[in-house]
């Protein structure tokens, strides 16, 4: 009896699988599916005549036309696969689905695979393509939603390379900026700092030279290194400069001190009132002044006393020289010889010049910028000829020199030139160094 025949009458129970419990990789258990396995290993079982001889390529392979045994096996199979539906069915349990992987017995290159690609079985049927349970193609649109999350990270490093060059301009703007500034308050810094240094050599060469022009050659002067050095590449004496050391606890061994910023400061308020209380000469002012100063060598108490009794000598000198009858004074001039203002030495050296010819004396003077009041005049101008002396001009001013050159110290001038005075007048100017000297005479 055939299978067909044996086989139970009841209809085939109907199972509904689940999508969830198919996998990606299965081929649905329906009647379709089933007869094409069926009939694939049918035609792999089936004799060399039968199935034809095998060829790669559609051109040449024959396709076997399926007999009854083909029939047969095709119903074997649904009977078998519709009684595991119906035993599934009363047990409660899913029936089992066919995996779309080949048999044991197939050959490598058979299968799903092939399937999937259309290419022709063995046997010659082109199997249908899988529906339903195989994995869904991705759209163009899924497609596309892949390929956007690498730009959307390239736009944003794009945006955040732009926010970081954006960033670096306007940090380097502000650095210009702040640089820019900074390097104005530097520049201004650096012009303050050149205008002070200029405007300390400008009042240091102004003192300097004071002190070349004003200074006798015998007096021994006390300075800080740097007017030092000016002196003495100026031609001053070398020998007659003390240079101040700044741990010196004070200035005394000298006649006269240049006082600058630095050297007021190492000795605060005693270089007035105790080390050096006799203001010559200044120079500038604030920072950059620099005082000349007469060092008080037996101390303050001692130099007034010797002040006083100078002024006295000075007094009684310009009195003299005013009942000289060899020498004739201007008004200005004997004022200031009554009042004891000019130095003492100039007033000896006057009156030893007039016992040799007849003198005019036409006014007195002095250079000491910014001095304290009470100085004595170092200088005296004479007029170039005198009626009583019954010389000529030449003649008249070669007797005054040689009778200046007869003078001994300390009473011989620093200098005698000629000088054209404001009023148009020419005289011959004598001149005495600074400081004068007190005590030289007592009365």
């Amino acid at each position: 009896m055939p299978a067909a025949e044996q086989a139970p009458a009841e209809p085939a129970a109907l199972v509904v699988v689940p999508a969830d419990a198919v996998q990606a990789d299965t081929v649905p258990a329906d009647t379709d599916a089933a007869r094409l396995a069926t009939t694939d290993h049918a035609a792999a079982t089936a004799s060399p005549e039968t199935a034809g001889p095998e060829s790669g390529s559609p051109d040449t392979a024959s396709p076997a036309t399926p007999g009854p045994a083909t029939t047969q096996a095709e119903s074997d199979s649904a009977d078998s696969q519709s009684a595991v539906r119906r035993a599934a069915a009363a047990s409660g349990s899913p029936a089992p689905s066919r995996t779309a992987t080949p048999p044991p017995d197939e050959p490598p290159g058979r299968g799903r695979s092939a399937a999937a690609g259309n290419s022709p079985s063995p046997s010659g049927l082109v199997p249908p393509p899988v529906t339903g349970t195989a994995r869904p193609r991705k759209t163009a649109i899924q497609d596309r939603r892949r390929i956007a999350p690498p730009a959307r990270r390239w736009r944003i490093t794009g945006v955040l390379i732009a926010v970081v060059v954006v960033l670096a301009a306007v940090l380097a703007t502000v650095v210009f900026h702040v640089g820019s500034g900074a390097t104005g308050g530097q520049k201004a810094a650096a012009g303050n700092g050149s205008q002070r240094i200029a405007g300390e050599s400008a009042i240091r060469g102004q003192a300097v030279a004071w002190v070349l022009s004003q200074v006798g050659r015998s007096t021994v002067v006390t300075c800080d290194a740097v007017v030092c050095n000016d002196l003495a590449q100026s031609g001053f004496p070398a020998g007659d400069l003390n240079v101040l050391q700044p741990t010196a606890p004070d200035p005394y061994g000298s006649e006269l001190l240049i006082a600058t910023a630095d050297v007021r400061s190492q000795f605060g308020s005693k270089l007035a009132l105790v080390y050096a209380p006799e203001l010559i000469a200044r120079f500038g002012s604030g920072t950059n002044q620099i005082d000349i100063r007469v060092i008080a060598q037996d101390g303050p108490a001692a130099f007034r006393s010797a002040l006083a009794q100078d002024l006295q000598a000075r007094q009684h000198a310009g009195a003299d020289l005013l009942a000289n009858k060899n020498i004739t004074v201007t008004a200005g001039a004997a004022a200031l010889l009554r009042s004891g203002q000019v130095d003492l030495r100039l007033l000896t050296a006057i009156a030893f010049l007039s016992v040799k010819v007849p003198l005019s004396i036409v006014s007195f003077s002095t250079s000491a910028p910014g001095a304290a009041p009470g100085v004595p005049l170092r200088f005296a101008s004479l007029a170039t000829s005198d009626a009583a002396a019954r010389l000529t001009s030449a003649a008249y001013a070669q007797s005054l020199l040689a009778g200046l050159r007869g003078l001994r110290p300390p009473y011989v001038p620093l200098s005698v030139t000629s000088v054209r005075l404001p009023t148009g007048q020419t005289v011959i100017r004598v001149e005495f160094g600074a400081p004068s000297p007190a005590g030289l005479i007592s009365y």
